[in-house]
Order: structure tokens, then C-alpha cells, then sequence
């Protein structure tokens, strides 16, 4: 039997992103990518072979077409030639970028479980020289430190736990919790491939007419302890909203928060904010304190683990992401609402989804006039605690597992 590493892949893509399987899934990434190597060496092998028996075909057809009268025994030497033609076919394989994100794949489960130097190899073997480090990718499991009274004012993020009320909390997971809502469904939301960035802006002077989100972005906007540790918010004019529904081992990539995605130029929120609505998988966001024009990459970060209820935080100017779950998780999602708030944002008019399109206050749309319903509740607040991220002294290492220290500039 002929194998197809490419449904082989998708098979293994299945059995991590969608049924939480990490061996299964590392096992048959590996098999996809030996399946692919042999039928590559089949296809050098057997194309001289292929091509003199086309030519071969061509030539007994030409005769055949001449002949007056087809016997029975030519009829059977023409379906053994067909045979023997798709046999000597070309098997499936490979192509570089889809070998590379296979290895990647690989790697990646392989640091996550603590076998960084069998990474090693095949991480080189792409032309890398540094990774996130093992205290981030193999990441401790959370631990509750009680509170964060000694958060430094240079600190880059702040966490604050029991952010909104269980009713708030109840609406939010209603209203975003699964991936058959309609909110994912109304803008094809995908996770691999993964869908084109959507977002909506509310001015925050329009935010007492708007219902329940206008609530919460002004739950965000005036409460003391995000205005403590980022006195600029009150400068603040326009909300971005936008929200991510993912399996366990789904993770972001890490990136600087820009208006139309960078296009045209990075410019960077005030701060960004990230609640979680649904925490039974996923694994952490890290806040680095590195910024775009630093030429060197940021050696302290710090780690939160999706919480219920919990909302982070951190200056809109500098490079994060999600840390792919590590483990085998089968249920559950990381469901996430983030806020980022700006003194100047230019609003795009769209008939599709996109890159900050206005608040559709007149939607037919479900998920709009949910968002928009006023709901009897003033207060959405909880109890507000801070609670401390967890620090990180090394954000890379290099492929030998030794820090990136400052020095060593960006890598190629």
C-alpha cells in the first residue's frame, strides 16, 4: 500500500490539536516525515524507469490504433500496461515547507516534554540558533503565591484575579464559550490554518450607550489598579476588541500588538489587556520587556496561566504570545477576551471581517445584540486582587540550552 504522508499529517494534527493525544500525535508526525523521505527516494529511483515505460505506452498505443482488429489478448496486455503505468506513478511527499512545519511540530513536542537535546538536531537541521527557553516551553505548573504588592512600576504587565462578577462571567462564557457560537461561526473562525485577524473598536466615549461590553470596557478603563500602573490609560480614546477560542495546544505566535496588524507601520496601543473566559486548557501568555527597536532580545519575561476570571494586563508596546499546553489535555478550551485601548486608531469599513472595523451597533447579528443587551446588573466588578506573574530570568536559550545573553544581538 502506496502511504500519503500528508494524511498522515492531518491525522496527527487531529490527535494533538483536537483530541489532545501528544505521543500519538508525535509518533505519527515522525512516521509522516520517514513516509515522505522513502517516497522521495522511490520517486529518484523509479523516474527513469516511469519514463521509459510511458514511452513505451505511447509507442504500443500507436501501433494498436493501426491494427484493424483489437484480439481479446491485446485488451489484456493494455490493462496490465495500465497497471503497470499507475503502479510506477509519483508517491506523495513532502514539499520544504511542509517539511519544516513538520519538524517544527516535532520539536516543539519534544522540548515541551523535557527532550531538548533530541530537539537540538532538528531544530540546526533549519537553520535555527535560538529557541524560548525550557523554563518557558516545558513551563511550570501554576502556583498560587498570594498577593503581588511588590509589582516593580517598570514591570511590563500586571495580573489581576477575580476581575469581573460570576454574572459577568456567566454571560461572557454564554456568549463565547464554545466554538458553535455565534460569534465564531458569524466570522468563520478558525484555528489551522488559522482565520485573517477581525476586530471591532468602540469609542470610549460611546461606551455608557452600549450595553453589557460598554460595562465592561469601562470596568477596564476606570479601574485603580490598572490606572496605578498605567497612569497613560486615562488618555485612552478607543477600545479594539477581539477574542480567541482554542484547543489545548494551540499557542500565538509572539508578536507586537499593532493597529492593522503593522501594515503601514508598527503603532502600538497604550496597553493591552487579556480576561479569560474559559481556563480548562491552554497553556500561558508571556509579557517579554522587549520593545521593537531593541536590538537585542528581552532576557526577563513573565508567565500567567489562563484562570477564570483573571485579566492581565501590559504595556501595548511590547512582544508576547501564548505558550502552546503542553501534556495531553482532551477537553476544554482557552477562551479569551482582549481589550486594548488607544489614543488614536483609524476605523476600517468593511462588509467582511477585519482589522478594526466600527462596533455594528444595528447588527442582525446574534453575538452583536447579545454584546449590546443591557443587563439589569451596575456592577460587573468582583473583588479585584493582584496576583503575581511568574518571572522569568531567561526568555531564550540558544540550541545547546545555554541563556541568550544581551550581548549576543538578535539572532540571524
Amino acid at each position: 500500500m502506496i502511504r500519503d504522508p500528508i494524511e498522515i499529517a492531518a491525522k496527527a494534527r487531529q490527535s494533538w490539536l483536537d483530541q489532545g493525544d501528544v505521543r500519538k500525535a508525535k509518533l505519527l508526525y515522525l512516521e509522516a516525515l520517514k513516509v515522505s523521505k522513502e517516497n522521495f527516494s522511490f520517486n529518484q529511483c523509479h523516474g527513469t524507469h516511469r519514463r521509459n515505460r510511458i514511452n513505451e505506452g505511447v509507442q504500443m498505443e500507436m501501433i494498436e490504433r493501426d491494427d484493424a482488429v483489437e484480439s481479446n489478448s491485446v485488451m489484456r496486455s493494455k490493462k496490465r500496461r495500465r497497471k503497470v503505468l499507475k503502479n510506477s506513478s509519483r508517491r506523495s511527499t513532502f514539499n520544504s515547507e511542509q517539511t519544516k512545519a513538520v519538524i517544527e511540530k516535532i520539536s516543539l513536542l519534544l522540548l515541551q516534554s523535557g527532550k531538548s537535546k533530541k530537539a537540538k538536531d532538528m531544530l540546526s537541521s533549519l537553520g535555527y540558533t535560538c529557541r524560548l527557553s525550557d523554563s518557558i516551553l516545558n513551563y511550570p505548573p501554576p502556583v498560587n503565591n498570594g498577593d503581588d504588592t511588590e509589582n516593580s512600576k517598570s514591570d511590563p504587565c500586571i495580573v489581576i484575579d477575580d476581575f469581573v462578577s460570576d454574572t459577568c462571567d456567566t454571560i461572557l462564557r454564554r456568549i463565547f464559550g464554545d466554538p458553535k457560537e455565534s460569534y465564531w461561526k458569524s466570522h468563520n473562525y478558525e484555528i489551522e490554518p488559522p482565520s485573517p485577524y477581525f476586530s471591532y473598536v468602540i469609542p470610549v466615549n460611546a461606551v455608557d450607550k452600549l450595553g453589557f461590553i460598554g460595562k465592561l470596557c469601562k470596568q477596564v478603563i476606570s479601574c485603580k489598579l490598572l490606572l496605578n500602573h498605567f497612569p497613560a490609560l486615562r488618555h485612552a480614546k478607543f477600545v479594539e476588541m477581539w477574542a480567541h477560542n482554542r484547543p489545548h495546544a494551540s499557542g500565538h505566535q509572539m508578536h507586537f500588538d499593532s493597529d492593522d496588524e503593522g501594515n503601514g507601520g508598527v503603532r502600538n496601543p497604550i496597553i493591552s489587556t487579556i480576561l479569560y473566559i474559559c481556563a480548562e486548557s491552554g497553556g500561558p501568555s508571556l509579557v517579554t520587556q522587549q520593545s521593537l527597536n531593541d536590538r537585542y532580545l528581552s532576557d526577563h519575561g513573565f508567565l500567567s496561566h489562563p484562570a477564570r476570571k483573571r485579566l492581565v494586563a501590559f504595556n501595548g508596546n511590547v512582544l508576547h504570545g501564548v505558550i502552546p499546553g503542553k501534556g495531553s489535555v482532551s477537553k476544554g478550551r482557552r477562551v479569551t477576551l482582549m481589550f486594548a485601548f488607544w489614543k488614536h486608531i483609524k476605523v476600517r469599513r468593511g462588509n467582511t471581517p477585519g482589522s478594526a472595523r466600527p462596533f455594528p451597533l444595528n447588527s442582525n447579528s446574534e453575538w452583536a445584540q447579545q454584546l449590546l443587551k443591557s443587563d439589569k446588573e451596575q456592577n460587573f466588578a468582583g473583588k479585584m486582587k493582584r496576583s503575581p506573574p511568574l518571572k522569568i530570568d531567561c526568555v531564550y536559550q540558544t540550541l545547546d540550552g545555554k541563556p541568550w545573553k544581551r550581548n549576543m544581538g538578535l539572532p540571524d
